[in-house]
């Protein structure tokens, strides 16, 4: 019959492994580049462009949008979208090859005040994005 001793260093290392298991059922997010932004006619609105795999029949695609990030300062906007990958294998070796880019989809990041001449800068390349003024200006 185990010790009491060797049955909760069993115990502890079941639950370890348990621990380990679910941490890799985690799927990884990243930050993706911005490179263009449409600003809505109001100002307060900027639609990031980004690249990804095309939309299931659904309207649902692979990557989603896990955050976003907007820092404003009198002078610059910083802006910053984290995507995950849910078609990404949860283990290293189920590795298996996937489309992911080619197709455009859009991400609103909302603005506390209007533009209005403020750079705005990419946060994962410190890059200034390119910003296009919506249909609909004056």
């Amino acid at each position: 019959m185990p010790t009491p001793l060797a049955r909760r260093s069993g115990l502890a290392l079941v639950l370890v492994c348990q621990v380990l298991a679910l941490a890799a059922c985690a799927k990884p997010t990243y930050w993706d580049q911005i490179i263009t932004a449409t600003l809505s006619p109001d100002g307060l609105t900027l639609t990031a462009e980004l690249i990804g795999g095309k939309a299931r029949a659904d309207g649902t695609r692979c990557e989603e949008v896990a955050s976003k990030e907007v820092d404003e300062s009198p002078s610059q906007v910083i802006i910053a979208i984290q995507m995950r990958d849910n078609c990404a294998p949860l283990f290293p070796w189920e590795q298996k090859f996937h489309k992911l880019k080619g197709y455009s989809f859009n991400v609103d990041l909302h603005l506390q005040a209007p533009l209005e001449g403020r750079t705005v800068v990419d946060k994962k390349s410190r890059e200034r994005v390119i910003i296009k003024r919506a249909s609909g200006d004056s």
